[in-house]
Parts: structure tokens; C-alpha cells; sequence
């Protein structure tokens, strides 16, 4: 009967099945229709059988299919990788899945009947290397070949991205992605069902596929600006854009929007002038909180994936508390400006290199200590960090001239106000060597006699980023900036133990 109705009145037919309103003595009758070249169908008959195993017959079901029991058995008892695509019959479109089983050896059949296009994934998955052997199952009738992109997806994706995503493409066997037919209707159907459509508009080979949704790590630019407008901070995005180019020549910033939602404006930060922090405004620590929402979105839109920064800032002492709140947790690349130029100066984009800088240096091999103010009663003590072209001493002494403090300098050995950019092997970590030894001299301190210490900086705003990173907010201290007014010659921005700073990353 079952079988009867199929041949006249085919969705009726598929309906019942899939309601299971399917009589004991009609089972017999769909192993019958398991000959029958319909996607839909078949997918009815699975999941039928799937949900009703008493029914279910592997040697029957073999014998009428051809594909060997210990396949259908994998078919029958596990859960499937399940990745979606667009379809479109008679300019209708609508939402189609491909359920994906992977083996571990050889199966003479990849679906219930042959689709000779799968074997042009079977060599591209041999080409790469990726041992998976693999039975689709389509639960909608189709034709065409845009398919293939979402198998590969499905068999190189982890299966938390697939839910968010359809994919829509032809693929040949070197990776590379045709376009196909039909793409406005496409997006269409897409859109209505809350589905990101990744088509060959957005990726020309399957490499970017794996970049931006698999298991790689993402890199992510992002620029502090001060005194500059929003466009001449997407200028220089757009440079630091250029510089993640030369490692990946496929990535834009248009596809990390397309791909996660981040928008360019998500991934610069502006400000005015920041004034001397008033009692109930300070705008410092505003705009490290700003920093720290601008980051939460980032990382949350990009979910179980490793994301690598790549920072450049433009005012130290912010830049230190910026390296503060974003603390030891998070891999970052941050960058030097310099000749109209971002140069990468400090890799910490892996767990080893983060723990560098706060390796303790039992000799002081870039940087040296000066006594600038001796006082043995003293319990407080300022460090004024020499490295840049500015020379701080003469300010921070005329500051502290009322202060009961101790003063000392930390001043490179050499290249103060040149410091080499790390081109030549010599100088490869000279920026994170001297970071390392800012952070032994401060963490020395911190051990002493002394309840506050006060940081003034003259250094690289790489530098004082990093050093942030590795101080943290562990110690009881106040970082300064130098004051455009000169009133007095510094002011202070904000407490390093402020809880404001704390890092939630």
C-alpha cells in the first residue's frame, strides 16, 4: 500500500512514513522502495527504521542496497555529523541537510545510490592527508553539485560551527570553490532560517574554510588611537590588516565580519585628550573598561577558537593599563608604529612566549639601575623607566621634590630612543628581553620595604603594554603621565590594584 501511494501521490507517501503512521505489515514494502533514486524518500526509510529498530532488517536492507551491514550498522546506531545547504527545485527554495558518517577504513559506497561527485572530495581529503572515509545521507531531493562544499564542511569542521552555517559551492579536488546557480534565492532561504550562507562569494578554497572556521587560530587586528578620528584609525587598521596579509594572503576584514559579526568599528578605539583624572571621572580607567567591552565581544563572538591579537596603541601609560586588563591569558601580537609603518615587535601568540615575560632575569643584560633620590626611610618608591627618546629623570625628580620617596631609574644600556626593530636575528627579542627585565626590576621592588610604587614611563608603547601584562594588578602602584600642561610635571591616571583593572580575560 505504502508502495502504491508512493508511485501516485509521493509527499503523502514520505509524510506518513515520517509520522510513522506506517502499518506493521507495510514495513516489508519499504525495504521495496529502497531502490528508488529519492533522497527524501530514503531519508524517510532511515529515519523511520532509525526510530523503529525492532523493524529494522541489516541483512534485508544490505541485500536490496548493496552496502555492507558493518556500514549500515554505523548508520544505524550513531549520531551523524549534520551540516546544511541550500536547495533550490523549480525556483523554490528551501534548507536541505547532509547527514555525514565517518569510517576509519575503506566503504565501497558513500551514499544510498552513487553520487560520483563525492569521489572529487575523497582525493582532496587524500591529498591533504586527512585519513576519513565517509556515507552521506540527504534528507531533500536535489540536483547539482553545490553540495560538495557543505560535506567538506562537515568532515573538516568542528560541529559546534555547523550549526550557525548553510554552505553552498562546488568543490574540485585541489580545495578550490565554483561558483553555482541560483545564489539570491539562496541567501533567501538562508536568512529566514537564521543561517549564515558561506558561498563562493566569500571563499575562494577550502584553506579559508579551515582558517576561519576550523580549528586554526584567528587573528584579530585592533588599533588605539588618541587625538585621531575614527577614519584615520581605519586607515591605520586597514595597515595592520596589510601586515596579517603578509602571513595570510586570503584574510580581510570583511570576512571577519562576514564570518563572526566583528565589524572594523569593533576593532578600533579613539579618544580625546585625556585629561588629569577628576575625583568622579576618570577617563582612564574608561577607557580601559571601553577596551575591555570591545575585547569581551570579540572573544564571545568567536567562540572555542583560539584568537590571536595584534595591538597597537599610541599613549604608554594608557597602553600599560590596557596590557593590565588584559592580563596573561590571551595569546597577542602587539606592534610598534613607526615610519608609517606597523612593525611586530613582541610575539606572545603562544603559552610559552606569554610565560616569557614574566620569567624572572637573575642578570639585567638591556636595562640598567640608577639611584636618581636615595632615602632609607623611605616607603614609597618612583621608578622612572628611561627608554624611550625622552629623558624622564629631571621631571620625575622635580614631582617627587616634596615627597617622601625613594627615586630610581631604569634606563636601557643602549639604543635609548632607537631601539632596533626586530629585523635582524640579533635583535629578535631584544623588545621582549627588555620587557622581561622591566618586569624583574619592578617584581624586585615589589618584594622590599616600599607600600606604593609609582611608574613613570618613558618607553615604547609595545613595551609598556607588554610590561602591563606581566606586572598585572598585584602590587600596590600608580602609573603617571607627563602633564601637556606643566602644571606640575605628571599626574597620575590610575591605580595599578584598582579593582577597575582587574583582568576578567
Amino acid at each position: 500500500m505504502i508502495k502504491q501511494l508512493y508511485q501516485t501521490d509521493k509527499n503523502l507517501a514520505i509524510r506518513l512514513i515520517n509520522e510513522e503512521e506506517i502499518k506493521p505489515e507495510e514495513t516489508q514494502e519499504l525495504y521495496e522502495l529502497l531502490n528508488e533514486k529519492d533522497d527524501e524518500l530514503l531519508f524517510a526509510i532511515y529515519s523511520y527504521f532509525n526510530k523503529n529498530p525492532q523493524h529494522l532488517d541489516l541483512k534485508k536492507f544490505s541485500q536490496i542496497t548493496k552496502i555492507p551491514v558493518f556500514v549500515l550498522h554505523k548508520i544505524f546506531t550513531e549520531k551523524p555529523i549534520k551540516v546544511k545547504f541550500p536547495v533550490v527545485n523549480n525556483k523554490e527554495a528551501d534548507i536541505a541537510s547532509a547527514y555525514i558518517f565517518i569510517f576509519n577504513k575503506e566503504i565501497p559506497q558513500n551514499t544510498f545510490f552513487n553520487k560520483e561527485e563525492l569521489k572529487i572530495i575523497k582525493r582532496f581529503l587524500k591529498q591533504r592527508n586527512i585519513n576519513r572515509n565517509f556515507f552521506v545521507i540527504f534528507d531533500k531531493q536535489f540536483k547539482g553539485k553545490s553540495y560538495l562544499l557543505a560535506v567538506v564542511a562537515g568532515l573538516i569542521l568542528p560541529e559546534y560551527i555547523l550549526e550557525d552555517f548553510a554552505f553552498t559551492g562546488e568543490v574540485n579536488e585541489e580545495g578550490e570553490i565554483y561558483p553555482v546557480g541560483y545564489i539570491k534565492n539562496k541567501k533567501k532561504i538562508a536568512d529566514k532560517n537564521n543561517l549564515n550562507l558561506i558561498t563562493y562569494e566569500d571563499i575562494y578554497h577550502i584553506d579559508e574554510l579551515i582558517y576561519y572556521l576550523g580549528e586554526e587560530a584567528i587573528d584579530i587586528p585592533f588599533v588605539q588611537l588618541s587625538n585621531k578620528t575614527e577614519e584615520e584609525a581605519y586607515i591605520s587598521l586597514e595597515k595592520l590588516e596589510n601586515k596579517i596579509k603578509e602571513k595570510i594572503n586570503f584574510y580581510s576584514l570583511e570576512k571577519l565580519e562576514k564570518f563572526f559579526g566583528i565589524s572594523k568599528k569593533d576593532l578600533i578605539l579613539t579618544s580625546e585628550y585625556l585629561p588629569k583624572p577628576e575625583k568622579d571621572n576618570n577617563q582612564w580607567i574608561n577607557t580601559i573598561k571601553t577596551f575591555e567591552e570591545k575585547l569581551k565581544k570579540i572573544y564571545s563572538s568567536i567562540k572555542r577558537k583560539k584568537r590571536i591579537l595584534h595591538f597597537s596603541g599610541s599613549i604608554s601609560s594608557l597602553a600599560f593599563g590596557f596590557g593590565i586588563k588584559l592580563g596573561t591569558k590571551k595569546p597577542v601580537i602587539v606592534y610598534h608604529y613607526q615610519a608609517d609603518n606597523y612593525h611586530k615587535v613582541i610575539d606572545l601568540s603562544n603559552e610559552e612566549q606569554i610565560r616569557q615575560i614574566k620569567h624572572i632575569k637573575e642578570k639585567l643584560e638591556n636595562l640598567e639601575i640608577k639611584q636618581l633620590k636615595g632615602n632609607k626611610n623611605a616607603k614609597e618608591l618612583a621608578i622612572a623607566i628611561w627608554i624611550a627618546g625622552h629623558n624622564p629623570y629631571g621631571d620625575v625628580l622635580r614631582f617627587s621634590e616634596n615627597k617622601n620617596w625613594e627615586v630610581i631609574g631604569i634606563e636601557a644600556k643602549k639604543f635609548k630612543g632607537n631601539l632596533p626593530l626586530p629585523k635582524k636575528r640579533e635583535y629578535e627579542n631584544l623588545w621582549l628581553e627588555i620587557t622581561r627585565e622591566i618586569f624583574t626590576v619592578i617584581n624586585d621592588m615589589k618584594n622590599k620595604k616600599y607600600e606604593r610604587i609609582h611608574i613613570f614611563l618613558s618607553s615604547p608603547v609595545a613595551i609598556s603594554f607588554a610590561s602591563g601584562m606581566a606586572i598585572g594588578h598585584f602590587i600596590n602602584g600608580t602609573v603617571y603621565n607627563i602633564n601637556k600642561n606643566d602644571e606640575t610635571p605628571y599626574f597620575a591616571t590610575f591605580n595599578i590594584e584598582d579593582k577597575a583593572l582587574y583582568s576578567m580575560f
